[in-house]
């Protein structure tokens, strides 16, 4: 019976131990679960806030994002517009260039006409003064001639460079622009 007892008392005792873990489980199980609780309450704050940080930083960039965009539109059409006017003035000068580049051929063609026409007009002259002046005035007004000749040629010569040079100046000035 002794042994009887001795197994009861370690069994009442184990019990009571038993009980007393239980307890003790009970009351650390609470204090996880307060502390799971806390933890998760603490997580879903953080989280919050992350999200609401990140929302209000994708709204921030969103909005720079909108104005960069307004921004770069604005200076395309801005660019797109300077680009007309210079292609405008690009192909204004370049067909006042082939204006002038033409009226200079036509202009120097009718100098050239010119001098052969004030020399045919010479050489009419020079053969009705042949046969109409006499011998000694006959080398007197070919030499007046030959002079008047040479100035008119001379004359001529000057206003074709003259009306050149301007169109030279033009042609060198849209050649180094084109």
């Amino acid at each position: 019976m002794t042994e009887e007892r001795r197994i009861n008392e370690e069994l009442a005792s184990l019990l009571q131990e038993f009980g007393d873990l239980k307890v003790k489980y009970r009351e650390e199980k609470e204090k996880n679960d307060a502390i799971e609780l806390g933890i998760e309450s603490k997580i879903a704050t953080k989280y919050d806030s992350l999200i609401s940080e990140l929302k209000r930083q994708n709204d921030q960039y969103e909005g720079e994002l909108k104005s960069i965009k307004f921004e770069k539109e604005q200076y395309e059409e801005s660019s797109n517009r300077k680009i007309q006017i210079l292609q405008k003035k690009v192909d204004s000068l370049t067909n006042n260039y082939n204006n002038m580049k033409k009226r200079r051929d036509y202009d120097f063609e009718g100098f050239s006409n010119d001098i052969v026409m004030l020399r045919k007009k010479l050489k009419g002259l020079e053969k009705q003064i042949l046969k109409y002046a006499p011998y000694d005035d006959h080398e007197y007004h070919l030499t007046n001639i030959v002079n008047e000749t040479e100035r008119q040629i001379d004359k001529v010569s000057n206003e074709l460079r003259m009306l050149k040079a301007p169109f030279r100046e033009r042609e060198l000035f849209l050649d180094n622009i084109l």
